[in-house]
């Protein structure tokens, strides 16, 4: 199977490191995102200011992997699937963003990354993302990744299912197979 992971808040916990960041810099006291728009959380700040860290080569090195994420994609590369890295990402964090890829998820290599801002092109039998406009419409498998600001998204009636933890992508990789 083609099983893509995002990188953002999949892969990788973007919003803890960036929450802290701004709460560090700015002197504010944002505890959770609820909803997709981060800078609606910080109506003090500019979004020229919301996104700065992102343009930080060094705060890349602050974002830690998901829980269960290598064990996961390691797993699923054992056991013969191609696994590939989407992101939508903007290109000034490209470079910062891929050497962490390759620090903390060893056995992906550059021709398993996708760059895209629209993930319904790439063919694929699996997406895993905590987007759902990545997840909408397009022709794979759709799991979105639980996280705060998606909570509020029926996936069931969207044609989703909601996983809470990377492991359960091995699980259902492996159910699916064994239908």
């Amino acid at each position: 199977m083609i099983i893509n992971f995002d990188y953002d808040d999949v892969l990788f916990d973007l919003q803890t490191p960036w929450v802290k960041k701004l709460n560090n810099t700015y002197g504010t006291n944002v505890t959770e995102i609820t909803n997709w728009e981060i800078a609606d959380f910080f109506p003090s700040l500019t979004k020229s200011q919301v996104f700065a860290p992102l343009c930080e080569d060094a705060f890349w090195e602050t974002v830690q992997p998901t829980a269960n994420g290598v064990l996961t994609v390691n797993n699923l590369l054992k056991d013969g699937h191609e696994v590939n890295v989407i992101t939508s990402t903007h290109y000034r964090n490209v470079t910062a963003k891929m050497h962490r890829l390759f620090k903390i998820y060893r056995k992906i290599k550059w021709k398993n990354v996708i760059i895209t801002a629209n993930k319904q092109r790439v063919k694929c039998d699996i997406l895993i993302d905590d987007n759902t406009d990545n997840l909408t419409g397009g022709a794979y498998i759709k799991l979105l990744f639980d996280r705060p600001h998606n909570r509020s998204f029926d996936a069931k009636k969207n044609g989703m299912k909601r996983i809470y933890d990377l492991r359960e992508v091995y699980d259902f990789v492996r159910k699916y197979e064994s239908r």
